[in-house]
C-alpha cells in the first residue's frame, strides 16, 4: 500500500520538479521548504513504526503525512507555475 502511495507521488514531483525552474526563486524556496518539512516528519514517524509497528497513532500520523504531501503537489499542480 505505502509503496504504491509514494510510487505516484513520486511521479507527479518529477512533473512538478521538471517545471520548478520556470518559478521564481522564492516559490521554489517556500515549496521546497514545505515539502522537506513532511519528509522528516515522515522519516520521524515511520522511524517510531519500526520500534513499535502496532502503534495506532504513528501509522495515523503516516497516513496524513502522505495526505498533506499529496494535497501539496496537486495544489501547486492547479497553479501551473
Amino acid at each position: 500500500d505505502e509503496d504504491e502511495i509514494k510510487a505516484g507521488l513520486e511521479r507527479k514531483l518529477a512533473a512538478i520538479n521538471a517545471r520548478k525552474a520556470n518559478w521564481d526563486a522564492q516559490a521554489r524556496a517556500d515549496f521546497d521548504q514545505q515539502l522537506t518539512k513532511i519528509e522528516e516528519s515522515l522519516t520521524h514517524c515511520r522511524a517510531l513504526l519500526q520500534e513499535n509497528p502496532n502503534d495506532k497513532v504513528h501509522q495515523q500520523m503516516v497516513r496524513n503525512l502522505y495526505q498533506e504531501k499529496r494535497q501539496l503537489l496537486e495544489d501547486v499542480e492547479r497553479l501551473k507555475w
